[in-house]
């Protein structure tokens, strides 16, 4: 375009503009002329700048000399011509990752951020800065994998974030994040900080719209008005939530102790006043305790039928072998902290009365569903029977044997055992059409629709044990319900 232009180097802005007659071919600058540039033209001609007023020199000299001839003498004081000294930066940088509610574990539909402060020690500006990211799929995916941050003075710092939400559906996994700084010029630190947390998928609740569904037991039988047991007194327990969260919930448990003692109020002729329901966080060990050893002895006599049901997970002791009660404040791996099948049947013993019926839909093999082991023991087989029963007025009721499970019945909503139970005290267990279910009809009863449910819908074995093992020529007449 005919021209020469002159920058300042520091700044990057445009000096002067010199108009030459012909197209400019080369320019040169020499160190002995001091403050003159030449320029080559398209014509054959050198034209000679001056350019000392940029380089603190004054007097402009202008000369022009045919290409083939040689140029005369420029009258210029020669000045050394020094290129400017760049400054460096000098980054660093720090990292904190930060999810919702501050557990170290990104869930899905919670809000990540990633905060980074970038701080410029050195005596040059940072070009065009960058902030790298580089993990996972499922992290880079959310977060992006490379935010601006642009120039950052010298003695300066900038805090830059990068939030996203997690999605709500993600694989688990152990998420990987590595972030590292990038700089125009290659002024970046030489360090790359990474990070390993734990990604996990969020909970997914399921809600169930029935439109249209009768369980029968749910369906409350009609009180028995004529039938009065007022000095019966009945214990009813249910544990379905408890104060340590990583212990499985016992789905039905709650609910299946508030029918059972709506059962015996109804048709079991126990006053409601005699009805003790205690579930959840109203079963500590220290309220087991008090219910158990102080509640029914101060009540009981010789007259009385006593009448306790427990839902909820059970234990083994792998060194004794003895069954526990996991209380809601419970832990399996801390025996102060459980209460023993032992010492109920003792302390039950030791009650005036000789018709006293425990229930228990729970397991004490640890093998699972309601029953819980120690870590690292492994399940055992153990019945609910004890010494102490021979001789003695306890007649124990029980979902399972040796290491069978007590299972939850989902398509009832009830726990399998329980299921049957409320069936056999409504009615169904009547052998002989007398109105009255006795302790072992129900027992017949549970023991042959249990075992085969569990066996052709549950795909396992689940068998309830009466104790003690009593005959029907010899058994005392210990009446649960009477239906009519």
């Amino acid at each position: 375009d005919r021209t020469v232009m002159v920058w300042n180097p520091d700044t990057g802005s445009v000096l002067d503009v010199f108009k030459a007659r012909n197209v400019v071919m080369s320019v040169a600058m020499s160190r002995a002329a001091g403050s003159i540039m030449a320029s080559g033209s398209a014509d054959g001609k050198v034209i000679l700048w001056d350019i000392g007023k940029y380089l603190g020199e004054a007097a402009p000299v202008y000369a022009q000399t045919p290409a083939n001839k040689k140029p005369g003498p420029v009258p210029v004081t020669p000045a050394p011509f020094t290129s400017p000294v760049m400054e460096a930066p000098e980054l660093s940088y720090t990292v904190k990752i930060e999810d919702s509610n501050n557990d170290g574990i990104l869930d899905g539909g919670e809000v990540v951020k990633v905060r980074i402060k970038i701080n410029n020690k050195g005596a040059g500006t940072a070009e065009a800065v960058n902030v790298l990211l580089s993990g996972n799929s499922t992290l880079i995916s959310c977060l992006g994998s490379k935010k601006l941050v642009g120039k950052i003075e010298s003695k300066s710092e900038k805090d830059i974030t990068i939030k996203c939400l997690m999605p709500t559906r993600l694989k688990a996994e152990t998420g990987r994040l590595s972030v590292e700084l990038s700089e125009q010029r290659g002024y970046a630190p030489t360090e790359i900080k990474s990070f390993s947390m734990a990604v996990k998928p969020a909970d997914i609740s399921e809600t169930e719209y029935v439109l249209s569904q009768l369980i029968d037991v749910d369906i409350l039988p009609s009180r028995n008005k004529g039938y009065n047991r007022n000095n019966s007194y009945a214990l009813v327990i249910g544990i379905s939530n408890y104060r340590d969260k990583l212990i499985p919930k016992v789905k039905y448990a709650k609910s299946d102790a508030e029918t059972v003692a709506k059962y015996l109020e109804h048709i079991g002729g126990i006053p409601r006043k005699n009805i003790k329901i205690i579930t959840d966080d109203m079963v500590t060990r220290g309220d087991l305790e008090a219910y158990i050893e102080y509640w029914l002895p101060r009540r009981i006599n010789k007259n009385s039928s006593v009448f306790i049901y427990y839902a909820g997970h059970g234990t083994p002791d792998p060194a004794s072998g003895d069954a526990f009660i996991v209380p809601y404040d419970g832990h399996p791996d801390y025996k102060s902290k459980l209460y023993s099948l032992k010492r109920m049947y003792a302390s039950l013993n030791k009650l005036p009365s000789d018709q006293i019926v425990v229930i228990l839909d729970s397991c004490f093999s640890g093998a699972g569903e309601r029953s819980i082991s120690s870590q690292g023991a492994r399940p055992l087989s153990i019945s609910v029977e004890n010494p102490m029963l021979a001789g003695g007025n306890v007649f124990v009721l029980a979902a399972s044997s040796g290491t069978q499970i007590s299972s939850d019945f989902d398509k009832v909503k009830h726990g399998l055992f329980t299921y049957y139970l409320l069936k056999g005290m409504k009615g169904d267990a009547d052998e002989n059409k007398d109105g009255a279910v006795e302790l072992h009809e129900l027992y017949n009863f549970v023991k042959e629709h249990v075992s085969e449910t569990a066996s052709i819908e549950l795909n396992r074995d689940q068998t309830p044990v009466l104790l003690p093992d009593l005959h029907k020529e010899n058994m005392k007449r210990i009446e649960i319900t009477r239906t009519k």
